[in-house]
């Protein structure tokens, strides 16, 4: 124990130094440790782009959808346009591919043996995008960390938990829409957590900010409206605490309702007309994605490529309705199952973890594994039920302590998330009856469960004071096994050699990957059916 206090002593005697002193302010403190949270996030997401330099995964889809809006080319997709322009944005900023022949890629919805990318084809555009965004996740996850536990120091430390874990660094890091709607969402989070906390003197902004953020979240991949589950659950408080006043409230409510409504909805707009203004031009009568996208292209549209009408609001509904039809098509039509689909209920236990893809040579694999930190998954398990402990103790009175008011805050915090994680998890378990789900569908809710971590540790802490001063060791021994956790599997991440041996060691305490035996060079790319 005196060990420990002189150590923590002589780390606060640093700040004496003139040099440093500055830092005992917790203002400065706090845009320290943001800086310090994008730098070592650029280290992880940002590392070599262009590798593996083949496509894998939802990317020969999208690097054909980047292709045609390079070339200005009409087209529909699966998912809302928004994440495909941000791809197609990184590949016009990078302009690795610009001395080659792209064209061809513009003519077909996947790229496979008849379709291949051509010779030379760098991903590092396609890619880039996503990277950013997931240097911009790593931001967004200290802010909110730092709204949990108000305190510089902790919430970095906490939000390395985002740094280290490999399925977002696999998913971010490739020309992938999830690192787009990740940013968009958990920004949403963040402005709820202000409005929850009663934090500001304007909410109508706020609120209209939130109606924003989700308006542009759903338009990278639509499974994240059920995060507007947030806004109901701000009415649904404030109505409770108005209850006395609730005649003079019901204005304040419908305002809150109308502008989270409007900035939403003005979002969608904006993002369909952005994708109607840069693919102004007809795709060629000789293109197999083009003949297949007029099947659901509405007359007026057909004419507005063909530059017989003019561009008008009613061009921008009838575009928008066939992007719909197309979606909804593909919704219809998609397989309920396959060899790499998940069941929900099993995500929080990384049920199952895909090989993206494998490259063979000499004996040696490399993998691109869609898998997370074991032991920051199991870790963030356990707490959801702690969690639900925690709150069933304090809804049924059993517990003296969790219903005080110096844990009212963080309790009502707790509660919010662990209703917002089931709600997440619900709908995705009703979408699994419909269509094939997949683990990446739980990268929103998985980054809930850090949350709801932070807090059962708070909370942990505050219950039992006794503790307290183990609280920095105790976070610093846990951060210490994710880290190691974190490099154990970090050659699935980063597409790093491995021996068959090797690989088969990645598979204790959970079954992370099909270690293969190679007989000769062979690359096996996965792609989604």
């Amino acid at each position: 124990m005196t060990a420990l206090t002189d150590l923590r002593h002589k780390f606060r005697s640093l700040f004496d130094h003139p040099a440093l002193s500055w830092l005992k302010g917790e203002s400065a403190r706090r845009d320290v440790c943001g800086l310090a949270i994008v730098l070592v996030a650029c280290l992880t997401f940002l590392h070599n782009l262009n590798d593996p330099n083949k496509a894998f995964w939802d990317e020969v889809y999208y690097v054909t959808a980047t292709e045609r809006y390079q070339e200005g080319v009409a087209s529909y997709a699966s998912h809302p346009p928004l994440g495909l322009m941000l791809i197609a944005a990184g590949e016009a900023i990078a302009g690795k591919n610009d001395k080659i022949d792209t064209h061809p890629l513009a003519l077909t919805k996947k790229t496979q043996k008849e379709t291949p990318l051509p010779d030379g084809y760098n991903f590092y555009g396609a890619r880039l995008m996503s990277a950013l965004f997931g240097v911009m996740g790593a931001f967004v996850f200290y802010m909110i960390m730092l709204t949990l536990w108000n305190r510089a120091l902790t919430a970095f430390a906490f939000s390395l938990i985002y740094v280290l874990e490999n399925a977002y660094i696999v998913h971010f890091r490739a020309a992938m829409l999830d690192s787009f709607q990740y940013v968009f969402v958990m920004a949403a989070v963040w402005v709820f957590l202000q409005l929850f906390l009663k934090r500001i003197e304007k909410p109508a902004l706020w609120y209209a900010a939130f109606g924003t953020l989700m308006g542009l979240a759903v338009m990278v991949k639509v499974n994240v409206v059920v995060f507007a589950a947030l806004g109901g659950f701000l009415i649904l408080r404030d109505t409770y605490d108005n209850r006395a006043a609730l005649k003079a409230y019901i204005p304040r409510a419908l305002k809150a309702s109308a502008l989270m409504v409007a900035t939403f909805v003005a979002m969608i707009a904006a993002v369909f007309t952005l994708h109607v203004l840069v693919s102004p031009n007809n795709p060629p009568p000789d293109s197999a994605a083009g003949n297949f996208d007029r099947q659901h292209m509405p007359q007026s549209y057909q004419d507005y490529l063909a530059g017989e009408r003019s561009l008008s609001p009613q061009i921008v509904w009838d575009a928008t309705r066939g992007y719909y039809s197309f979606m909804n098509n593909d919704f219809t039509h998609i397989v309920k199952t396959e060899p790499n689909a998940s069941t929900p209920i099993l995500w929080p236990l990384m049920a199952k973890a895909i090989t993206y893809r494998w490259d063979s040579s000499k004996g040696i694999t490399s993998y691109i594994q869609m898998i997370g930190n074991v032991a920051q998954w199991l870790t963030a398990f356990a707490a959801l039920w702690v969690a639900l402990v925690m709150i069933m103790r304090r809804l049924s009175g059993t517990s003296r302590y969790l219903k005080g008011p110096e844990f009212s805050r963080d309790m009502n915090l707790l509660m919010a998330l662990m209703a917002m994680y089931a709600v997440f998890m619900g709908v995705h378990m009703y979408l699994g009856t419909k269509r094939v789900m997949y683990i990446h569908h739980y990268i929103p809710a998985l980054s809930l469960s850090y949350f709801i971590l932070a807090l059962v540790v708070k909370i942990g802490f505050q219950r039992f004071k006794v503790a307290v001063k183990w609280q920095a060791a105790g976070i610093a021994a846990m951060l210490a096994v994710f880290l190691v956790s974190f490099a154990f599997y970090s050659p699935l991440t980063f597409h790093k050699r491995l021996t068959l041996k090797q690989c088969e060691m990645r598979n204790v305490p959970l079954k992370v990957v099909n270690c293969h035996v190679p007989k000769k060079s062979v690359v096996r790319p996965q792609t989604r059916p």
